[in-house]
């Protein structure tokens, strides 16, 4: 919630206690996978998904776990990733 307040006050969204409470219940990651049909069929033609994450995750988030990225990324990919923060 702290985070979400400092992000609110940032924006001067002005939002509610109760609106940023709704906010941070939207944004769970479970809540936002749960809502990964929304984006529609998960077929070659739709360009709301990867496919190439459909097809080895199963939908459009993967687990959601800190860190998870050091099991996927190959070292190439962290360099590029790296050098493009910089």
């Amino acid at each position: 919630m702290a985070k979400l307040e400092k992000l609110n006050e940032f924006l001067s969204t002005n939002l509610s206690q109760k609106q940023l409470l709704y906010v941070a219940k939207y944004t769970e990651f479970n809540e936002m996978a749960g809502r990964d049909s929304l984006v529609g069929p998960k077929t070659e033609d739709n360009p709301q998904y990867s496919q190439e994450v459909v097809r080895q995750e199963g939908c459009f988030f993967r687990k959601g776990e800190v860190g998870n990225w050091k099991e996927k990324l190959t070292l190439d990919q962290v360099h590029k990733i790296d050098k493009w923060k910089k």
